[in-house]
């Protein structure tokens, strides 16, 4: 028999792999969204958009939060996984393009890391 203190982290694990699949769920949406008429298009973001705020809100009750670092300039030092390092130099200055899976924290600590996509910055 699980207690309530043992279940606490699969309940917490589960709402963390819920908002990572409305995360990647996001892009798909976003690509198939830029096929559509703008008045339909809108229409079914709205709804995207309420979608992903109920996540949040999960997220927030379980005191989870995502993090988004889409568009800044990378870091070693971020909690991500760039899943494109190799194609670019160690003098190159590079800049976050998308994020495939956001960065999850708890309490001001990473719980989970995020996964991105990383471009050169032109200069």
């Amino acid at each position: 028999m699980l207690t309530k203190k043992s279940k606490i982290p699969n309940l917490q694990a589960s709402i963390i792999d819920i908002a990572v699949e409305a995360w990647r769920f996001k892009n798909v949406f976003s690509s198939a969204l830029s096929k559509l008429e703008i008045t339909e298009s809108n229409r079914y973001l709205n709804q995207y958009l309420y979608f992903f705020k109920k996540v949040e809100s999960a997220l927030e009750n379980a005191e989870l939060k995502i993090v988004n670092v889409e568009g800044k300039e990378y870091d070693i030092g971020l909690p991500i996984t760039p899943l494109n390092i190799d194609e670019f130099s160690q003098d190159d200055k590079l800049i976050i393009e998308q994020m495939l899976e956001p960065i999850i924290m708890k309490s001001g600590k990473v719980i989970k890391n995020g996964t991105v996509i990383l471009r050169r910055i032109d200069q």
